[in-house]
């Protein structure tokens, strides 16, 4: 907070057996920690830190990147070792070869179609002589039930956004975002609850920042550290002309 970092982001996920991690050190009977107990556990760490002022707004990575429609892939931040990367990755792979095998079928369609449409010759014509209309074969209905979705460029939503937010969506809570409270921060994102703004100005109230004055405080603790006499009042410190050389 104090080098500028503006958020923290913490995915609360229990590792697994083989992954370097700092509980593996200790011994068998201290369990990896369920889902739920570890995101509470960083719950908690939060709440204190908003009552200590360091903290604002606590929220997730579904809510503040994923809800919002505008935003594409890019806007998402990718931390090494993080969750969103290899997924993001998987997706664009299945998208890409998704199309891929679209654009194939596709093509082996109209393919077929040609060569059906060449081959029946004089013969579908006399056949359609009497007709006054025609009406789609096979083919075409199966071209017209493959809706193809609007890209990005056309106003559509990035289908790398719509994917990702679809899977993470029922576990949205575990991607914890926290807004921390530096000098740059905005004033939306130091929004806290209302028992933590409570909780904040009793604690002031009762420590007394707001109305007593620093150097006063200092000067009290001065004169608390001095010595005093038979009397019980402060003794004044004494000039002694004898410790001074004569520099002459």
């Amino acid at each position: 907070r104090l080098r500028g970092f503006a958020t923290a982001h913490i995915w609360a996920c229990p590792p697994l057996k083989g992954d370097d991690y700092i509980f593996y050190a200790k011994p068998e009977d201290q369990k990896t920690p369920k889902d739920g107990r570890l995101r509470q556990w960083y719950i908690d760490m939060l709440v204190e830190c908003q009552k200590r002022d360091i903290v604002g707004k606590v929220t997730n990575m579904y809510d503040l990147y994923f809800a919002n429609e505008r935003l594409d892939a890019t806007a998402v931040p990718y931390h090494e070792g993080d969750y969103f990367p290899g997924e993001a990755e998987n997706i664009i792979k299945d998208i890409e070869e998704g199309g891929s095998k679209k654009g194939s079928s596709s093509s082996k369609k109209s393919k077929k179609k040609r060569n059906s449409s060449s081959g029946s010759g004089n013969k579908s014509k006399s056949k359609n002589k009497g007709r006054s209309g025609t009406r789609s074969g096979s083919t075409d209905d199966e071209e017209k039930m493959e809706v193809v979705e609007p890209s990005y460029k056309e106003g559509g939503r990035d289908q790398v956004m719509v994917k990702l937010g679809d899977t993470i969506q029922p576990m949205k809570e575990s991607f914890i975002v926290a807004f921390l409270n530096w000098k740059g921060a905005k004033e939306e994102d130091l929004v806290v609850p209302k028992e933590i703004a409570e909780y904040r100005a009793k604690a002031k109230k009762e420590s007394g920042e707001s109305e007593k004055n620093p150097s006063e405080e200092a000067s009290s603790s001065r004169t608390k550290s001095r010595k005093r006499d038979a009397n019980g009042n402060p003794r004044t410190a004494s000039f002694d002309s004898s410790s001074i050389k004569d520099l002459v």
